[in-house]
């Protein structure tokens, strides 16, 4: 999620998100998040139905220092006869002792951010159904499970900016495609713009590696379809104009709604999932 108007995060550690319930002001998750490019990353912390409006919202604390150092305390709910979690801030001494690097481990699950985040999560391939399509044309004539020697055999597959990958193969018997990136209408209004115009990528290599023939990490947050075909120039070294497509794979866009920043020096963070 990005929002250029908000107030930037100047530490790691200085920020928490919460998932919390609308309903029940003691059910309330802190999760792990990790920050890349300036976009906030962070694991849903329940199972969302599509078309269902949720009980539960994420919420992003921060402007105080170390907000991130929390411990979670295990209580009995009587009243709902289960048990549950109280999550508060560590106090300054325990902070200090965090931070000479001893037992981090006993708060990596909130101070320490994820090692790696999968910003490529959604594939899809030739047998993919729904809302995203990777379309070969003429598939099992011009294209045969993914392959082609053909020129003018043609793709095109629509995805969720703002980074893609088209993955492939690359090999001495390869030849090269051309593409080009549109990014579709979002109202009655707009148009169809293309993004990135007719651009070619050889595919020749010495050795036959499966690899990314596309890659993208820098579209806008919008709705895109990408149009390939093979053509005739190919690398001199090679010796073909075998073309292999296998997957598309990109970040999908859930197009969760942001609510509006709530500024208040005055509030200080004292615990979730129970009093504030």
């Amino acid at each position: 999620m990005y929002r250029s108007d908000l107030q930037e995060v100047q530490q790691d550690h200085s920020y928490v998100v919460v998932c919390e319930s609308t309903t029940n002001e003691f059910d309330a998750t802190p999760l792990s998040t990790t920050i890349d490019n300036s976009i906030i990353y962070f694991k849903s912390a329940k199972n969302h139905s599509v078309g269902q409006i949720s009980n539960y919202e994420y919420n992003l604390y921060y402007g105080r220092d170390y907000i991130k150092y929390i411990k979670s305390t295990p209580y009995y709910d009587y009243i709902n006869d289960e048990q549950k979690n109280i999550f508060s801030q560590l106090n300054q001494s325990t902070i200090n002792y965090f931070l000479s690097g001893k037992n981090s481990e006993l708060y990596a699950q909130y101070s320490a951010t994820p090692s790696q985040i999968n910003k490529y999560q959604h594939e899809i391939t030739r047998q993919s159904n729904g809302k995203y399509l990777l379309t070969y044309f003429n598939d099992g004539i011009d294209w045969d499970i993914g392959s082609t020697s053909f020129v003018g055999a043609k793709v095109s597959a629509n995805f969720d900016g703002p980074r893609f990958r088209l993955i492939g193969s690359k090999g001495p018997d390869h030849g090269a495609i051309k593409y080009r990136i549109i990014k579709k209408a979002t109202t009655a209004d707009n148009i169809e713009s293309v993004t990135i115009d007719w651009t070619t990528v050889d595919c020749y290599s010495f050795n036959l590696t499966e690899t990314s023939i596309i890659d993208f990490s820098d579209l806008e947050y919008a709705e895109y379809v990408v149009e390939i075909e093979t053509i005739s120039d190919t690398n001199s070294l090679s010796s073909g104009n075998k073309i292999y497509i296998k997957s598309l794979n990109f970040l999908r866009n859930f197009n969760f709604e942001l609510g509006e920043e709530q500024l208040n020096p005055d509030l200080s963070f004292v615990s979730i999932g129970g009093v504030r």
